[in-house]
């Protein structure tokens, strides 16, 4: 898998192979949202989802290395 096949897939496609082939990695989180990473295959996807509605906004890959720090440094 790699970001264009990724991209390519519809949205129950992208869940549903988070679902079952991701490692979660880690979380941060804003105002409005929540930000969950992943890494699937060679690649990380990161899901942004709405926190006062626990609602899936949209899935993107991460590929800047300097982004994954965020995940992995104290908040």
């Amino acid at each position: 898998m790699n970001p264009t096949h990724f991209i390519l897939l519809n949205e129950l496609q992208q869940m549903e192979l988070i679902w079952e082939k991701a490692v979660y990695i880690g979380e941060k989180q804003s105002e409005f949202f929540k930000y969950i990473l992943y890494r699937l295959d060679e690649m990380y996807v990161e899901e942004t989802r709405y926190i006062s509605y626990n609602f899936m906004h949209k899935f993107r890959c991460i590929e800047d290395k300097e982004l994954l720090s965020t995940y992995t440094q104290p908040q």
